[in-house]
């Protein structure tokens, strides 16, 4: 990074959060920051990396300018606007993790904030609601997995076919209470029939999916007796809100 951009990043960080697109290892992020390296300007000046808190998880890290490939602000004109839009971008993202109950591991999460894959975010927050059905914990194994690496595609298959299965359980589940509760033998007796054709699911289900090789082929399958298929296009979600903020990026080149 040079002297001038190093000096116009450090001056701007130090007046409002900033929006930083930086790289770790070989993947790219972008994520709001906000200084929190005390040491005067001339010392960070002479400095290969700086201080910041990571303002969507709350953690401190020391970046290399290096790694800094661009930054920009929201509402710069607007102190008040800047940190009301970070803000309700925060709410955003927690109301949205909230529905990711898997998402524990940091690099996971990091995933949202990924912006050197072409897919649109809804499509990625799809793709990461699938996640634990193939037990992905990295970076490196979603990557794998969109690719239809061989063994990630068995472990999404076992995996959807567990997802069918547990539907296919809690609707006979839900026939056997229906038994328990019925006073009337015709309605046992209908009970009963519709969950001797509904048997045949399990094994139907493991024989469809073993032809399946990718993650379309896959997701395209669903048993015809449990429609309708469970929706895992997230279209009850709001991942493109509008802004009105000025937007000014300031490049690292």
């Amino acid at each position: 990074m040079n002297s001038l951009y190093k000096s116009v990043f450090l001056d701007k960080i130090s007046k409002f959060p900033c929006y930083i697109s930086y790289k770790v290892g070989k993947y790219s992020f972008e994520k709001p920051f906000r200084i929190t390296d005390y040491r005067s300007l001339e010392t960070l000046m002479e400095s290969p990396n700086v201080k910041l808190l990571d303002c969507t998880t709350n953690s401190l890290i020391l970046m290399d300018f290096d790694d800094i490939l661009m930054f920009y602000i929201r509402h710069e004109d607007d102190r008040g606007k800047c940190e009301e839009e970070l803000q309700k971008t925060l709410t955003d993202n927690k109301n949205t993790f909230s529905k990711f109950k898997f998402l524990s591991g940091l690099s996971m999460y990091d995933l949202f904030f990924r912006n050197d894959i072409e897919e649109s975010r809804d499509t990625r927050l799809r793709n990461m609601l699938l996640l634990d059905l193939a037990h992905i914990d990295s970076l490196e194994d979603y990557d794998r997995l969109l690719s239809n690496d061989e063994s990630m595609i068995k472990d999404f298959r076992n995996g959807w076919y567990q997802f069918i299965v547990n539907k296919y359980n809690e609707i006979t589940g839900s026939l056997d209470e229906e038994v328990n509760n019925a006073n009337d033998e015709s309605v046992v007796l209908e009970l009963q029939s519709i969950k001797e054709i509904l048997e045949c699911i399990p094994k139907e289900a493991e024989k469809e999916l073993s032809t399946k090789k990718s993650i379309e082929e896959i997701m395209d399958y669903w048993p015809t007796l449990l429609l309708p298929k469970v929706n895992f296009e997230l279209d009850t979600f709001d991942f493109k809100p509008k802004l009105d903020f000025k937007l000014k990026r300031v490049n690292a080149s």
